[in-house]
């Protein structure tokens, strides 16, 4: 999902072949002092954006990091250098992702938002889009 200014418009990202998209993470487990309770915490690594995502992230011009299966494996080796683990958060290249927005319906609590139709193209007034 992406913002266009003042107004949220949701979009659909999707691998340009229908693959799995693998996206670079981090995990970590940590024990809060005060209360011993264990915290697991995710967060998705951002770089910049490629032309399309700049385009649907119009204000942080970011992007997850797309992992293609070579660079699963080395993201997940422990072994990996850092320099080389670095090496792996690019933007992924033009071609690999497409998009278009989807209703509004996706982020209507009160409809099911577990159906196919969900992501079916929907267009939105002219000046709401960016392009």
């Amino acid at each position: 999902m992406a913002a266009c200014r003042n107004e949220k418009i949701p979009w659909y990202i999707y691998h340009s072949e229908n693959e799995v998209l693998s996206i670079a993470g981090l995990y970590e487990d940590w024990v809060e002092n005060n209360t011993d309770e264990i915290f697991s915490t995710f967060s998705i690594v951002t770089t910049d954006a490629n032309d399309m995502m700049a385009k649907i992230h119009n204000s942080g011009k970011r992007m997850p990091v797309i992992l293609n299966r070579s660079s699963e494996t080395r993201w997940i080796d422990l072994s990996t250098s850092q320099k080389d683990a670095l090496a792996l958060l690019l933007p992924s290249p033009a071609g690999i992702l497409k998009a278009h927005t989807i209703s509004p319906l996706i982020n209507d609590r009160s409809s099911d938002r577990n159906t196919p139709d969900v992501i079916q193209p929907y267009l939105y007034p002219e000046g709401n889009l960016l392009f």
